[in-house]
């Protein structure tokens, strides 16, 4: 497998007030250890909204949230954003890809402010868990990327960035329903989650015959989306669960490799640059089988059991 060729992968303030077309729905706040669920006795276009407003008013929750230690506030901010663009994700095949990538890159913008404390908190973890990450010489290594955790944590940047945040989400509520066809019906979601399930399996071939860490994420990124998808639809499957979450650790992995080859990481780092190489040489291949395995078209009427047609 050619992994010596690894490389790294490279608002508009609004008020809070909903459009006329979200004002009448009710409340919600779906349970985050569990996966929400459509209520299909709502119209499409409704559920769809509510999905995404809940997961939005969530994340502006947490991030106003200060008595939630801001770690926390931002790995809960992060997933909120990850699934509410599942949401978003769903419209494939139902609108433009212009209107519906202005709204997908909304949140990513803010998951983005954000990229850098989340980094720091999972790299003293990534060394840690590595083969190798507690030999000789690795102690001086711990020692710098625990004290970067602890900065970042203190550090003025992430809570201004989750300030900002508050008010960057607020607009996006308005700006989903203006891109929600009124006409949306079932079936146009239930061929938004064929779409992101070809795109996984297309994933899947590109990173299980050339892998990179550009594809790897990629990978995982669209399985992420269709793990929230199938749970909307009451479809959870505990394989793309845990595909998904094993795939986590390799680019977690990779993400601590990127970083050993910094002038930070010193002497010590070229160690870990390799132990890295190693570990995902051994564990990636064996991920690429259960994807085939989940992702298969044999899996397929399984995977999407009673989909909306």
């Amino acid at each position: 497998m050619p992994l010596e060729t690894l490389v790294p992968p490279a608002p508009e303030t609004a008020s809070v007030q909903p459009p006329e077309a979200t004002t009448a729905l009710p409340a919600v706040r779906f349970p985050h250890r569990l996966l929400p669920q459509f209520d299909r006795a709502l119209s499409a276009r409704t559920a769809l909204l509510q999905a995404l407003v809940a997961e939005v008013e969530f994340a502006m929750d947490l991030a106003a949230d200060g008595a939630i230690p801001q770690a926390k506030r931002i790995h809960g901010l992060r997933r909120s954003l990850r699934r509410a663009r599942a949401v978003v994700r769903l419209l494939r095949p139902s609108v433009p890809q212009p209107l519906r990538v202005s709204v997908d890159e909304a949140l990513a913008t803010v998951g983005r402010s954000l990229s850098g404390e989340r980094d720091a908190e999972i790299l003293p973890s990534a060394l840690a868990n590595l083969p190798d990450g507690t030999g000789p010489g690795m102690a001086d290594l711990h020692a710098v990327l625990w004290r970067q955790r602890e900065e970042a944590r203190t550090a003025p940047g992430p809570a201004a960035a989750l300030a900002t945040a508050v008010e960057a989400l607020a607009g996006i509520p308005a700006l989903f329903a203006e891109i929600v066809p009124e006409t949306l019906d079932w079936p146009d979601l239930g061929e938004g989650l064929q779409a992101s399930w070809k795109r996984a399996r297309k994933a899947l071939r590109k990173a299980g015959t050339r892998p990179s860490p550009r594809r790897i994420h990629a990978w995982r990124k669209s399985l992420k989306d269709l793990r929230h998808q199938l749970g909307l639809f009451g479809c959870a499957n505990d394989e793309v669960a845990r595909l998904t979450r094993d795939l986590g650790e390799i680019t977690d992995l990779l993400t601590l490799r990127r970083w050993a080859s910094t002038a930070q990481a010193g002497r010590a780092g070229r160690k870990v640059h390799k132990s890295v190489l190693a570990e995902v040489r051994g564990r990636f291949p064996e991920l690429v089988e259960r994807g085939e395995q989940v992702l298969g078209k044999a899996n397929r009427k399984s995977l999407l059991r009673d989909l909306p047609r």
